[in-house]
């Protein structure tokens, strides 16, 4: 991949209402501003990725009147939330198209470090794609935040679940936004699902026969992207806020990672 890192836009994902599955532990009803750990979980996300030396620039989707207000000692782009997590993708990817790559975040990662961005940015320097997808196997989540519930992939390799970011072409994703659309409108439609992947992989990907290069190959012929699974060892990755027992583990690993910096700031003082 030829392009200067340092030159990549990042683009966050902030919209939506709070699901059903976090109802019980908050009252906040727009996702991105659930309170863990004294702020906002988008404020974790953006603070932990601000000084990344590979990105040039934030853009964030979402309600702007909060996310101006919250972050209004920064000079960060907004845009408006428009509906549905595809939607405010293309709406952000029209926005960056004249970018050759942009990295995008879903706002529910609030684990998520500089560091881990920045390891990923130099794993997908190493190949040339147009759709990097970091993907993490279950014994790395599970050793660092054991008791959550992930949804994971059996392939040869052993089992993973994916990222929440991802390291893509706007230009790319853009000119098959159609294929992306049919594929999330038909996702619970076994048979509709069945004519557009084909049996034979949708049997070997359930039977665990498939491994990550087949698993690349067929992805992108289906998308019309070349895409690159990236094997992370960083579960923070694909650690997002989807539920109540997702909540309980951020939030004790926040309130860890709190007093810990607190009794290295009295030491320093």
């Amino acid at each position: 991949m030829a392009e200067n890192h340092i030159n990549i836009p990042a683009l966050i994902l902030a919209g939506g209402p709070t699901p059903s599955s976090l109802q019980e532990v908050t009252e906040e009803k727009e996702r991105a501003f659930i309170q863990l750990a004294g702020k906002p979980m988008v404020a974790h996300t953006v603070d932990n990725i601000r000084k990344n030396m590979f990105l040039s620039s934030l853009t964030i989707i979402g309600n702007v009147d909060r996310l101006k207000e919250l972050f209004k000692e920064d000079s960060f782009k907004y845009l408006e939330d428009s509906g549905s997590l595809l939607d405010n993708l293309m709406f952000g990817l029209r926005e960056l198209e004249q970018h050759r790559r942009v990295l995008i975040l879903t706002a529910d990662i609030p684990l998520i470090t500089a560091d881990i961005i920045a390891s990923t940015l130099l794993e997908c320097h190493k190949t040339d794609a147009e759709c990097y997808y970091p993907i993490v196997s279950k014994t790395i989540i599970e050793k660092k935040f054991p008791g959550g519930k992930r949804t994971y992939i059996a392939l040869r390799e052993g089992q993973f679940s994916g990222g929440n970011i991802f390291l893509v072409s706007p230009k790319a994703l853009l000119r098959n936004e159609d294929v992306f659309r049919r594929l999330i409108h038909d996702r619970k439609n076994v048979p509709k699902l069945v004519g557009f992947l084909g049996f034979s992989f949708l049997l070997r990907l359930l039977l665990g026969m498939l491994d990550i290069p087949l698993l690349e190959k067929k992805t992108s012929q289906i998308l019309g992207v070349t895409v690159k699974a990236i094997v992370s060892p960083n579960a923070e990755i694909a650690v997002d806020v989807d539920k109540e027992s997702d909540y309980l583990i951020v939030t004790r690993f926040l309130e860890r990672k709190k007093g810990i910096d607190n009794r290295v700031n009295n030491r320093i003082v």
